[in-house]
């Protein structure tokens, strides 16, 4: 697995921390970002010119950290590439979840998924719900 990290700070400016040296480029990017800066939207734009093939994926956050350090109204996104790890992604609406999960779930076993990257945007939820009905269906939440 190779790993790059970038960040932005609050004038949107953009560092590199970690060159990933990527072989045949990520397929999976990782961000956590200011709300503010969200909103912007710069920094998801420069990530899809940087990542074109990569899966883009992230949320809003309290506090951006790096290493031992927390930063505020900042972004900042870490570029995966796996070496034989498949990825896929897919989207079920919470206000669908009780029959649209389930056929997510068998879409997700039928090409052997081993884990599943869970994140909410539900408003005010916990999420508690969805993730006992991964579990309950044989996957592990990661």
């Amino acid at each position: 697995m190779l790993l790059e990290q970038i960040f932005w700070n609050e004038k949107n400016e953009l560092e590199v921390l970690k060159d990933g040296n990527f072989i045949a480029g990520p397929q999976m990017v990782l961000f956590f970002s200011a709300t503010e800066m969200m909103k912007r939207g710069a920094f998801y734009q420069q990530l899809q010119q940087r990542y074109p093939k990569a899966h883009i994926i992230g949320c809003s956050s309290a506090g951006e950290i790096i290493e031992q350090d927390v930063f505020d109204d900042t972004c900042v996104a870490t570029a995966i590439e796996f070496e034989k790890t498949p990825i896929k992604v897919a989207s079920v609406s919470i206000n669908e979840f009780e029959n649209s999960y389930f056929d997510r779930a068998t879409e997700f076993a039928s090409v052997g998924t081993v884990g599943i990257v869970y994140k909410n945007t539900f408003p005010g939820g916990t999420g508690s719900k969805v993730l006992r009905k991964i579990r309950d269906s044989g996957y592990m939440p990661i």
